[in-house]
């Protein structure tokens, strides 16, 4: 026995060589490499020899040993200098021996659902009120020496976004309940039990939910960011060691369309105030609207569920431009909108179309598989543009047939009555006077 280890094996209740030698042969490798790492931290063990590899290289050679147990322990680079610990020997039999610890380090994928496209990604946008689904992937790691092992997945939610509470997850693509759910405010763990370790390494895990874009979501001028990052066991011989993955992030962004009242040129307008106007997802005048919530003077955000169902908020479909013929609509997706202007200012004439507002955006990849952010928005094919809602002054003159020619023909007749009349009138005296 090394003199360094004497008291190691004392308190095994193990003394002499031989003795040492039959208990390491009869008791589990792991167990005694366990037990053999926690007395050499415990009393600050000095390595019996050391040597890093070389810049590009995988491997290294440690060289003068005496032949004897001996515990390996590495620092990896990836991607958190992780330290790796295995256990080997050195005999008459096999005076070298080359040492693989198996350094697997998890990874975590955060990704959101973009619904225009149906697809996975680092971005998406959504009206606000929507249930934004997002997911986190990961592998099953290999965890050969390990008989606990810590999973943790930490998600934290930007302020406009609101778990919906509804948190699953599969394993090879079979759902598994061995996890709990720890709410942190803005944040929550997904915490995988014990029967995680026993789990078929490389097997696909999905932890899944959704969160809701609510009234408090930064809109059109930012992004509503989600965060995570994964806690994961480092050392198998130390139960408390553990490793954290870089953070993952994906964003939610929501939209402005900004309307403007006028009546005459553009660049010497007059801007018109009490325009009344709804918002449809389809250019069917008898759809039902969309839902706002005013928040000040011709500004109105896209109402969430929770408002819609509280009948103590006030909704509603009326859009009224402002006193400077302004109308700003925040938090909806992009997308095609139709305008209906439900009641013209005094004076001025009703709009008898819709107006189509087409909400487009592009993003920093050509490719949305390959996006981080929606680099621009567009209005009608103008970025950053308005909608611009022309009035005429005047009055509807009466249509022909039906109706109008009635009234015209109503009175014609009365004018020619009248004119008859004051004719015969006329004549009368005249007959009169002779």
């Amino acid at each position: 026995i090394d003199p360094t280890f004497t008291a190691f094996f004392t308190t095994l209740g193990v003394s002499g060589d031989d003795n040492a030698y039959n208990y390491v042969m009869a008791h589990n490798l792991t167990d005694f490499a366990k037990a053999a790492y926690t007395y050499i931290t415990a009393n600050g063990v000095t390595a019996d020899g050391s040597q890093t590899a070389a810049t590009g290289s995988e491997n290294c050679t440690i060289t003068g040993l005496d032949l004897g147990y001996y515990l390996v322990r590495g620092t990896a680079t990836a991607p958190d200098s992780q330290k790796i610990t295995s256990l080997c020997i050195l005999n008459t039999t096999t005076p070298d021996v080359t040492v693989t610890p198996k350094l697997d380090v998890p990874t975590l994928d955060l990704q959101v659902k973009e619904d225009s496209l149906n697809q996975w990604g680092e971005v998406a946008d959504y009206t606000v009120g929507d249930a934004v689904p997002y997911r986190l992937v990961s592998e099953v790691p290999y965890m050969n020496g390990y008989t606990e092992y810590t999973f943790t997945v930490t998600d934290t939610l930007a302020n406009g976004l609101t778990t919906d509470n509804n948190v699953t997850v599969t394993i090879g693509g079979v759902a598994y309940s061995d996890f709990t759910v720890v709410p942190k405010g803005q944040s929550f763990d997904v915490v995988f039990g014990d029967s995680f370790v026993k789990q078929t390494p490389g097997a696909a895990i999905v932890i899944s939910f959704t969160a809701t874009l609510n009234d408090n979501a930064v809109i059109y001028s930012g992004d509503n960011a989600n965060t995570a990052f994964l806690t994961y066991s480092s050392n198998p011989y130390d139960s408390a060691a553990t490793a954290v993955t870089p953070s993952d992030e994906v964003l939610v962004d929501s939209y402005r369309l900004d309307i403007l009242k006028y009546t005459g040129d553009l660049a010497s307008a007059k801007y018109l105030a009490n325009a009344h106007f709804s918002l449809k997802l389809t250019d069917n005048a008898a759809a039902a609207s969309i839902s706002f919530v005013l928040e000040g003077d011709g500004s109105y955000r896209a109402a969430t569920a929770a408002e819609m169902a509280d009948g103590a908020v006030a909704k509603t479909t009326d859009l009224v431009s402002d006193v400077n013929g302004k109308i700003a609509v925040t938090g909806i997706d992009e997308g095609t909108y139709y305008l209906f202007e439900t009641q013209a200012p005094i004076g001025y004439n009703l709009l008898s179309t819709s107006v189509p507002v087409a909400i487009t955006r592009d993003f920093d990849s050509a490719s949305y598989s390959t996006a981080n952010t929606v680099a621009h928005v567009y209005m009608n094919d103008t970025e950053n543009g308005s909608v611009n809602v022309q009035n005429n002054a005047g009055i509807h003159l009466p249509v022909t047939g039906g109706m109008g020619t009635a009234i015209f023909t109503i009175s014609g007749i009365i004018i020619m009555a009248v004119a008859a009349s004051i004719l015969l009138l006329r004549k009368k005296g005249s007959h009169n006077n002779k």
